[in-house]
């Protein structure tokens, strides 16, 4: 059984604040702790980088998007120049569609695409028992000063297998408003859209009652003002 990881995942700082707390590493936290992984999350639009030991970490993941991917990138240097061991991923929108912008950077050392709940996972396995990622889908990395791009991995079917998002772990009195995740993918294709290929042109619901559970179990964790449901497919016109 490979041994429990010690992992750090990071939404860098933007040009504002995140209203909402961050969905993807919460939920991507929460797979991983089901997993028996150490997880601890920050979101630098709404608290300071304190003095942190990243040598700690057995990986580093970052969500990039076009408005915190300069940031991030030098985070990632600051991280590589004093631990150049420790792995740094970088998945969301912006490292999707544009990994050879982000790996070109030299500060990361893989692009994780699409889906990162099962990949992440895998990832950490590999890493952890010292076999090769290469066979692992939905990855972008440098091999033999080339970019390697693994197959595309299938998009999950089951949401509601998806674990509770560990926003326990964020400073949650400073978002005004929560979010719980209500369906993914988007059938339309606005050329304005964040999403890119990350989305997947088949909508996918959660089970209406598992929704009102979260929905629940967000009131009563954090009393927020407000909750509104995360729904790509909702925001187009």
């Amino acid at each position: 059984m490979t041994p429990a990881a010690k992992v750090l995942l990071v939404f860098p700082q933007a040009f504002e604040q995140n209203t909402v707390p961050p969905l993807g590493i919460s939920l991507l936290a929460a797979c991983l702790r089901a997993a028996g992984h150490e997880v601890e999350l920050l979101d630098l639009t709404v608290e300071p980088l304190h003095r942190r030991d990243f040598g700690q970490y057995c990986l580093v993941g970052m969500t990039l998007l076009c408005t915190n991917f300069p940031n991030g990138a030098e985070l990632a240097r600051r991280i590589r120049r004093d631990n150049p061991s420790v792995p740094i991923v970088a998945g969301g929108p912006f490292a999707d569609v544009c990994p050879r912008e982000v790996l070109e950077t030299g500060a990361f050392d893989l692009v994780a695409h699409g889906e990162g709940e099962r990949c992440l996972l895998e990832l950490i396995d590999a890493l952890r028992s010292g076999k090769d990622f290469g066979g692992i889908p939905g990855l972008s990395f440098y091999r033999e000063g080339k970019i390697v791009r693994t197959p595309s991995r299938p998009m999950l079917e089951d949401l509601d297998a998806l674990p509770f998002p560990a926003y326990e772990l964020l400073p949650m009195i400073r978002y005004p408003r929560h979010s719980i995740m209500a369906s993914r993918g988007c059938p339309w294709n606005c050329i304005f859209c964040d999403r890119g290929p990350a989305e997947s042109r088949k909508v996918r619901f959660l089970n209406s009652c598992w929704n009102v559970i979260r929905l629940c179990c967000c009131h009563a964790l954090f009393d927020p003002p407000d909750v509104r449901p995360a729904s790509p497919a909702a925001r187009a016109p």
